[in-house]
């Protein structure tokens, strides 16, 4: 129903050159897999005999034992509603092969054999040319037998290669995907050496990343022979870039299942979306052959609940890998703004409002001239108080202009709103948009005509999720004449103050940074309580940004429908809001995105931070489309 996949790599604990009791071994692990109904099962290279038979692998009984166990399995596989590869040498003609042996519902589908053989495995296996494709003859049948062999199962293409075939400089996984595999398979075995194990993850992953696909990598594990290597059974689940699953087995355990649900919805979209996918960049000798498995047709009955969802997407949940990441967004929006400010030789000026977005704004203005080798004090900050200014902010503002040693001034703008209100006929005791976006423009208006005035360039506060949901006054606060926060979502620009308090050349302003991080989200463009303190907060009007954020994410980054977000985010976020309460926010941003898009159309320019973006190479839209999806 949400297009997830379930694979499970399986490593057991085999006995070297006894087929048949490797088969009693994998039938074991197939029944124990079934409970969590998977869609795929994959077992290691050669896992039917051992990786390391030598000689034996030529014995005629030997050939005789895996036909007999490979029997066995589809006895046994019949009753199962997912496919199974298991790793076995099969004989074609006069030369013998090591093969991924793809079957299903009983019968086998397929063998892919081995292309990149070793100088110590040639003395019993032929490698096979990348791109060829032929038939075999076995047990008295024929079967598609060749590199680029791909399967519809539960709605997904499934492609297959086969151990040190990841090595090769072009894998054959390569063209598989380019031409539509969404799943690459290994049966894997290689002995452990030291620092083998993060290469070879580097090596799935990135694989994973480059061809948009899944990649389960299911590797040979303790019980096979020791005379030359141990193998560490460490199996691995990628998808799109991400590690999704690894099995945590000792070096010295078998018998151990891993399993994940690979999101084929992600996977399609980024294929979609990357002009590289073109069948036409394959020769025609790798488009491979394609078949389907009659039995297993029809949609996956995985709920993606193997899947971690994280409620902040933006954010990196390792403390060490989110601080790395949020001082190199820092500096790289304090790059952009150095470059600005040579091009157009110009001093910043900003407004400082005491709110997390000119905060962030202000201090990347610093950052950007200690770049240039120039005085904080040479920054325009501003603070400009009106009519639901709030003590807190106004204090925080001031100081933290103070303590980072920038300009520091006030200019209050009620006066001229009480002006602007009566030439326009307005009551300002009707709190209004109007009462609320003449602030906003005020203040626009206050922070272009100092920069006239000074030589300065007026830097944007507006952040990503405000632009998303048009949560800015056009021509007010949604101009500027450069966005350093345009592509920094709300729910990381936190994260990425508290790593600048963090550091040695901000610790005198990292008490007020860290209260400002604790003030309430607010526009303040509503007069204060009777204690002073604000009364307007903007997650009570447009909906938490932990969710907006969310929202934003899975339908700029993936174009998931819907249904589709309403379920992820349903599991994110059990426990903390009702579905009820998902379905209501996702509405009310779908409306919000829409309508608003005429303000992302015509925004300053601004620094791409990270893959959802309002930019020309990333998301756009007609500004008068309906959210009819």
């Amino acid at each position: 129903m949400f297009n997830y996949f379930r694979v499970c790599a399986a490593t057991p604990e085999i006995t070297v050159g006894d087929p048949a009791k490797n088969a009693d071994k994998i039938i074991g692990l197939m029944k124990t897999a079934a409970q969590s109904k998977p869609d795929l099962v994959v077992f290691p290279e050669l896992c039917l005999t051992g990786s390391g038979l030598k000689s034996l692998f030529l014995q005629d009984a030997m050939r005789f034992a895996v036909t007999e166990a490979l029997k066995k399995i589809l006895a046994a596989g019949a009753e199962y509603d997912f496919a199974v590869v298991v790793g076995a040498p099969v004989q074609k003609g006069s030369r013998l092969y090591d093969c991924a042996v793809i079957t299903a519902k009983g019968r086998i589908l397929g063998f892919v054999p081995k292309t990149g053989v070793s100088r110590g495995e040639s003395a019993w296996f032929s490698g096979f040319p990348c791109g060829d494709f032929d038939g075999l003859s076995f047990m008295g049948e024929g079967y598609p037998f060749g590199t680029g062999l791909k399967y519809d199962i539960k709605n997904a293409c499934v492609a297959f290669e086969v151990g040190s075939d990841i090595f090769s400089a072009i894998p054959p996984s390569s063209y598989t995907a380019l031409t539509g595999a969404d799943i690459i398979v290994n049966p894997f075995a290689a002995g452990e050496l030291a620092g083998r194990d993060e290469y070879i993850k580097q090596l799935v992953v990135t694989q994973s990343a480059k061809l948009h696909a899944g990649y389960v990598l299911a590797a040979a594990g303790f019980g096979e022979s020791t005379s030359e290597y141990v193998f560490a059974g460490h199996s691995l689940i990628a998808e799109n870039g991400r590690l999704l699953a690894e099995s945590d087995n000792g070096i010295d355990k078998a018998d151990v299942l891993t399993f994940a649900d690979i999101d084929m919805d992600i996977l399609r979209h980024e294929k979609l979306s990357d002009r590289s996918f073109d069948i036409t960049l394959v020769p025609a000798e790798h488009d491979g052959e394609y078949g389907c498995c009659p039995e297993l047709t029809g949609d996956s009955v995985s709920d993606g609940s193997l899947r971690h969802i994280s409620q902040t997407p933006f954010v990196p949940s390792d403390e060490a890998e989110r601080r790395k990441r949020c001082l190199r967004i820092f500096r790289t929006q304090a790059a952009a703004l150095k470059k600005r400010l040579l091009v157009t030789r110009s001093v910043p000026v900003i407004g400082v409002s005491g709110g997390l977005d000119s905060t962030l704004a202000l201090l990347v203005s610093r950052e950007s001239m200690r770049m240039l080798g120039r005085s904080a004090g040479d920054i325009v900050g501003i603070t400009l108080p009106g009519y639901g200014t709030s003590g807190r902010t106004y204090q925080n503002a001031v100081e933290l202009m103070r303590t980072l040693g920038t300009g520091v001034r006030e200019i209050n703008i009620r006066a001229a709103c009480d002006q602007h209100f009566k030439d326009i006929g307005h009551d300002p005791s009707e709190l209004n948009t109007t009462f609320e976006n003449a602030q906003a423009r005020e203040r626009t208006q206050v922070l272009m005509d100092v920069a006239n005035e000074c030589g300065g360039l007026v830097v944007g506060t507006g952040d990503l999720s405000e632009l998303s949901l048009g949560w800015c006054t056009y021509n007010g606060d949604h101009m500027s004449m450069y966005g350093v926060n345009c592509g920094v979502p709300k729910t990381l620009i936190r994260w990425i103050i508290e790593a600048v308090a963090s550091l040695d050349e901000y610790s005198a302003a990292a008490r007020v940074l860290r209260d400002i991080i604790d003030t309430p989200i607010s526009p303040e463009l509503l007069p204060a309580d009777e204690n002073g303190k604000i009364a307007q907060q903007t997650e009570s009007l447009v909906g938490p940004y932990l969710l907006n954020d969310f929202f934003l994410y899975y339908t700029v980054r993936y174009g998931f429908t819907a249904e589709k977000i309403r379920h992820v985010a349903g599991r994110a976020f059990a426990g903390t809001y009702s579905g009820d309460e998902i379905g209501e926010k996702l509405s009310q941003f779908y409306k919000r995105f829409y309508v608003s898009q005429f303000k992302r159309s015509c925004s300053p320019d601004g620094v791409r931070i990270g893959s959802v973006a309002f930019s020309d190479d990333g998301w756009t839209m007609p500004s008068d489309a309906a959210p009819g999806i």
